[in-house]
């Protein structure tokens, strides 16, 4: 009934949308870490704050706030309080401090690399 109405839209974001989330998720240093559904769903919101100004995401998944407030995308946690600006990662070695840009191994010392917050 909501479909056949009008009050209920069923859209994807075009392409480009998607494409900006992964380039800012890739500057942020998060894009290994989020699924293919947190990419759609953030390149929807990112395309509803295009075509009405403002969109509100409600997430308690920190590195998909991260992005969206990157992208300019209001955030509220459900359980949590949301997050009140992006931060950047890096994958970090915990045992020689080797950083990365992608998840993996270390290529010094063969320690599986860790998602961190980023000094610099």
């Amino acid at each position: 009934m909501a479909l056949a109405s009008g009050k209920l839209v069923i859209t994807r974001a075009p392409e480009d949308f998607r494409d900006r989330v992964t380039e800012v998720a890739r500057r942020l240093g998060v894009l290994y870490e989020l699924s293919k559904a947190d990419v759609e769903v953030l390149a929807l919101a990112y395309y509803v704050k295009e075509r009405c100004a403002s969109a509100v995401l409600y997430t308690d998944d920190t590195l998909v706030q991260n992005v969206a407030i990157s992208l300019g995308i209001a955030v509220q946690g459900v359980k949590y309080p949301g997050r009140a600006r992006a931060r950047r990662y890096a994958y970090v070695c915990r045992a020689c401090g080797y950083r990365a840009t992608k998840p993996g191994e270390c290529p010094r010392c063969g320690n599986k690399l860790q998602l961190e917050l980023s000094t610099s």
